[in-house]
């Protein structure tokens, strides 16, 4: 920064909301009229006025005529569709000026905003006085209170965006002046991200360090456990700007009808308790020296007041809905503090000398203004999550709106076909016009909500990207890690655990984690269980093959062959030993007098009940009916195998009959005889 004038020590700069909405403000041209009075009248002369809400030209013009002979220079600034309602005025000449617009700047949709219509954003000037270039950056943020806002990301974003222009005016070694209606409250999160992250200071806190941080009836605020302020306390010591009970535009609508030309004024005494008064317009100012010239030394904040209380000369109201702000910059040497300094305080301090003026113990010295931090400031980690949660929030809320809007468009397209269709079969004239009509509206409001769900949420959502790779590699930096962050890997970022837990959404992915290893375990041990299962059916299978496998054979060769079976073993006629088997057990259910009957016509009893249980049997004999009888033994023996298999080893399965030759059939009716 070059070193300024001896003539120019002390800037004296203005802001205010002017309150200037066409067709809506009331009082419009009268007020703005007497606003350009108060600002030509004003003492201490401004130097530097800037203004907000001034949103037509026949405004600002009847301003420029009355401030004209203090403030020669002046910029109105032109901005989206309707005009951004900023104005900066001059003692000296503006070099350049530029209108940077925020790329997070509302919703089309959201009309009864006007954010995105209006193009909101900050207005810069560079103002040369003296031999040194200055720069000013004045801005506005006209939205409603943050723990309500539904703009949040946006208002943080553009924050973000004031902060990065107020350093890099900074760097180029110029007076950095930030002024406006931000519309936020002290040490809100938009606070501190200018506070920290640009050199400009708050100007009121400054001098005002203990000042209240929102209305008294804040929650903020009553956590402080503060009395209910007064209105003249509201305007010295908190720099109260808005909602104050001193404006008539925070009245009653009933008291505004008793001011007016030719009536009584009516006075609010300054001890009226005042609990819904909040600062919400700010100057900033880089207060600090340049490290590398100290000897040049830097501007100090010298005065900060609240302005613009008078009222309207005629009509007796306020002239505009907020008070404004007015600070005194003065331009000092820094000097470090000497041991004779010291002593000096400390002689007045203990009565050597007398005091010429009282002390003010909350004002801050030149030297403490003076002095920087020497390493650069950042804000807690948990902060730069928040905004990286809030971000992620947002940007989820947006992708399901964009699917919304898209489909509404698809939707509206095939109601319109269906609707032209539907004309061709109206039976009257007048039901085919409301077709129509539904139809062209219909596919009118679709098609608008598809362009905003298509292109607009789009590069909404890329400025999000753009914000969250910022913030993410701030909050690097102010842990000690690398700044090497990709920007395609920014979608892939990932706190680390210990601060995942603070973002919003966390404790839900790993609650569906958590769910999904569960569900995981439960298929695993199914799968398990079932495998078990599975070998043990078919262990119990296999095991039951062999043994009928064995069966079978050994029945099957000795049936078909007559052959020995292992070691030279006599067969085993399995049909007589169940056969006797059976007629032993049914002796003994018969008497005496029937076992005569019973043995000349048991054998052909057993074999009809054998035909009967056994549906092999059945088969076999209405193969050999057939003329097929060509089972092997072997195959039979399978057969029945395979039955009992399926019938889970449940009951005994009788063998298949066969033709008795002569030689059994003598021994059998031994073994009977015998047994007799």
């Amino acid at each position: 920064m070059d070193s300024p004038s001896l003539q120019v020590n002390e800037i004296n700069v203005i802001t205010l909301n002017c309150w200037g909405l066409k067709f809506i403000s009331t009082l419009r041209n009268e007020r703005l009229t007497e606003i350009g009075q108060a600002i030509g009248s004003a003492n201490p002369t401004p130097h530097i006025v800037g203004l907000q809400e001034c949103w037509t030209q026949e405004d600002y013009k009847s301003i420029r005529k009355e401030t004209k002979h203090i403030l020669p220079y002046g910029k109105f600034y032109h901005s989206g569709i309707f005009g951004g309602g900023l104005a900066i005025l001059s003692k000296w000449p503006i070099e350049e000026s530029s209108m940077f617009r925020y790329p997070l700047n509302g919703r089309p949709t959201a009309f009864f905003r006007g954010d995105w219509f209006v193009g909101k954003g900050v207005a810069g000037a560079r103002i040369r006085f003296g031999q040194g270039p200055k720069d000013i950056v004045e801005l506005h943020a006209p939205y409603e209170t943050e723990p309500n806002d539904s703009y949040i990301c946006h208002r943080t974003a553009q924050a973000w965006e004031i902060a990065k222009l107020m350093r890099g005016a900074a760097e180029r070694g110029h007076l950095v002046l930030g002024l406006g209606d931000f519309n936020m409250i002290p040490l809100s999160l938009a606070h501190r991200l200018i506070s920290t992250h640009s050199p400009a200071r708050d100007v009121w806190m400054v001098l005002h360090p203990d000042c209240s941080i929102g209305a008294a009836i804040d929650e903020v605020e009553k956590a402080r456990r503060r009395p209910i302020p007064t209105a003249e306390f509201n305007l010295s010591e908190n720099g109260a700007t808005c909602d104050s009970v001193l404006n008539t535009w925070r009245w009653s609508k009933g008291e505004q009808k008793r001011l007016g030309p030719n009536r009584p004024e009516i006075e609010i005494a300054g001890d009226t308790p005042d609990p819904r008064a909040k600062r919400l317009d700010y100057i900033f100012a880089n207060t600090c020296f340049d490290e590398n010239n100290p000897s040049a030394g830097g501007w100090i904040v010298k005065d900060a007041r609240v302005g613009m209380l008078q009222r309207h000369s005629k009509h007796q109201c306020s002239l505009s809905d907020h008070f404004s702000v007015e600070a005194t910059l003065v331009h000092t040497k820094y000097a470090s503090p000497t041991e004779q300094t010291i002593q000096n305080k400390s002689a007045v301090s203990n009565g050597v000398y007398l005091q010429t003026a009282p002390s003010e113990s909350h004002l801050l010295s030149a030297h403490t203004q003076l002095k920087t931090s020497s390493s650069p400031p950042y804000l807690p980690i948990s902060t730069y999550d928040e905004i990286i949660a809030m971000i992620h929030t947002y940007r989820l809320r947006e992708r399901r709106q964009r699917r919304l809007r898209l489909g509404h468009f698809v939707a509206s397209v095939f109601i319109s076909i269906g609707c032209f269709v539907a004309v061709w079969w109206s039976p009257r004239n007048f039901v085919a016009f409301i077709l129509m009509l539904l139809s062209s509206l219909g596919l009118g409001a679709g098609v608008i909500d598809g362009l905003i769900g298509g292109l607009f949420v789009g590069s909404e959502i890329r400025a999000l990207k753009e914000f969250e790779w910022e913030i993410s590699n701030a909050r690097a930096a102010a842990n000690g890690e690398p700044l090497d962050l990709a920007e395609e890997g920014i979608q892939d970022w990932l706190p680390s655990p210990t601060d995942a837990e603070r973002l919003v959404g966390m404790e839900m992915e790993l609650e569906l984690e958590r769910h999904a290893e569960e569900t995981r375990e439960m298929e695993r041990r199914e799968r398990e269980e079932r495998r078990i299962e599975v070998n043990e059916m078919d262990r119990a299978r296999r095991e039951a093959e062999s043994r009928m496998m064995g069966w079978n054979l050994g029945v099957g060769m000795a049936y078909r062959h007559g052959e020995t079976i292992g070691n030279n073993i006599e067969p085993v006629n399995i049909d007589h030993l169940l056969r006797e088997r059976t007629l032993q057990a049914e002796r003994g259910r018969l008497g005496q007098g029937e076992r005569a009957v019973w043995q000349e016509n048991g054998e052909t009893r057993y074999q009809e009940m054998a035909r009967q249980q056994n549906p092999l049997s059945r088969r076999r004999e209405e193969n050999r009916r057939l003329g097929t009888a060509g089972f092997s033994s072997m195959e039979i023996g399978s057969q029945e195998a395979e039955e009992e298999t399926r019938g889970g080893g449940g009951g005994k399965k009788l063998l298949p009959e066969r033709q008795e030759t002569e030689e059994e059939r003598t021994e059998r009716l031994r073994l009977n005889e015998k047994s007799r």
